[in-house]
């Protein structure tokens, strides 16, 4: 008999498995155990969301709302525009530097603005 696996080490499909307990699923067992992992995903997913519920005002959500929006605009709509006003592969290089630049100051700025903060303590 096997070792029961914590609820966040995925799907058996997704680890390796030692050679003594490389024996075939029953359909039964990789449902209980896929379940058991997307219920525990779902857990965390929820108690982020808490977290973030807790220390952040909707105002500030709505910032971070608006940023990723502005952030998408800019990378799809602006950036291409070097495909269009040079000609060759020399637009496309351009392109690609001026996006990857961007999604590295974007992805900063977000960090470091809007990035998940601890939950708040009683505690002075």
């Amino acid at each position: 008999m096997t070792a029961p696996t914590p609820p966040d080490a995925g799907p058996v499909r997704a680890r390796k498995a030692l050679r003594e307990d490389a024996r075939p699923q029953s359909v039964v067992e990789r449902q209980a155990t896929i379940s058991t992992y997307l219920l525990h995903r779902a857990q965390r997913r929820r108690e982020r969301f808490r977290v973030r519920s807790r220390t952040s005002t909707i105002g500030h959500e709505v910032l971070r709302a608006l940023y990723l929006t502005g952030c998408i605009l800019f990378d799809f709509l602006l950036i291409p525009e070097a495909i269009f006003l040079i000609p060759g592969i020399l637009g496309w290089g351009v392109a690609a530097a001026g996006f990857l630049v961007a999604l590295g100051l974007e992805g900063r700025f977000y960090a470091r603005h809007f990035a998940l903060r601890e939950e708040p303590t009683g505690e002075p």
